[in-house]
Parts: structure tokens; sequence; C-alpha cells
């Protein structure tokens, strides 16, 4: 008797996501509405750990390391306090063999800005929750070191971030110095 089988759906995903799992982070800074997006912060003129910056509300603020949960996220929301209508920054390093073109893929809750080597490569002023690769950036990498720098904006509710770059032969790093 012959049997006939089939396939109703089928859903393929990567088994190996390699997020950026390790950062530095500070804020909050005041962001009453998505157009501060476009407003810069002394994260955006100089990169400096050491440094404090008088933040929303008046608070004091340093960069701090944090590190992202099991799915890749990093929930600002359970670190950065007040933690509506505000933006935080996320730095990393990221380290290249060789010079090429990537792809970065965010996730974000709510807008963001992203900057690679100090020079504008994106921002989607949305409010969402934050998914895996919501967001596709063409890129180019320098043999060595880079600098990625994320601003995430804050409605409400949630708050966070996914970012990785597509990286199948496992060759990029990334470091928080």
């Amino acid at each position: 008797m012959e049997k006939e089988f089939g396939f109703v759906s089928a859903f393929i995903s990567p088994c190996a996501q390699r997020y950026i799992r390790e950062w530095n982070i500070i804020g909050p800074f005041d962001a009453p509405d998505m157009s501060w997006l476009h407003k810069s912060y002394p994260p955006e003129k100089e990169l400096s750990l050491s440094e404090e910056y008088p933040g929303k509300d008046s608070k004091k603020l340093k960069w701090e390391t944090a590190s992202a949960d099991k799915s890749g996220f990093i929930p600002l929301q359970r670190m950065i306090s007040p933690n509506e209508r505000a933006v935080a920054y996320a730095l990393a390093y990221v380290y290249s063999p060789d010079d090429r073109e990537a792809t970065l893929l965010i996730g974000s809750d709510d807008g963001i800005k992203i900057w690679l080597n100090n020079e504008p490569v994106h921002m989607n002023p949305a409010y969402r929750g934050a998914y895996p690769d919501q967001d596709k950036i063409k890129a180019n990498l320098n043999k060595g070191k880079n600098t990625l720098l994320l601003k995430v904006l804050q409605g409400g509710g949630g708050w966070g971030f996914y970012a990785r770059f597509v990286d199948p032969d496992k060759e990029l790093t990334w470091k928080t110095e």
C-alpha cells in the first residue's frame, strides 16, 4: 500500500543567533515623545566611559555594564529608572578580522537610532514591542575595532533591545572596552 506524506507548514530559524551580549549602558535622559530621537545628548558627542552626565530629573548618570538575558534581549526597563518617556544609550565595540560589508539586525522597544564608527546608519521612530531582527541594516565594518552606539527611546511599558550581526562563520567578536 502506497502512503502519501506532506508538510502542512515549516518554520526555519537560525540555530545559533550570536547576539551582542555585553554592553555599556547609560540613561535615562529625558524624551517626552519620539521626536526626541533627534535631540543630541552627551553620549552622541563624546564617548567617555568615565564621564558623568546630567540625566532625566537631574539624576547623575554614569556608564554601567549590562548583560543580555538568555534570549539575547537587554531588558532596559529592569536596569534604568525612571523608565518612561526616556532614552538610554548602549555602547559595544565590534571587532572584525577585515574590512567587510555586514548586516546588523536590531529589535527594539520602542524607537531606535544607531551609529557605527560615529556615523548614523539607521533610525526607526516606532512605538513597538521588541522582537529579534525587526530592522535590517547594511553596515560597513572596518578591520579591527568598530564602535556601535544605540539610542533606544522608551514611550511606556516594556523597554529594551536585541542586536546582532549576521556572522555565519563566527568571525566577529565584541567587547565593552
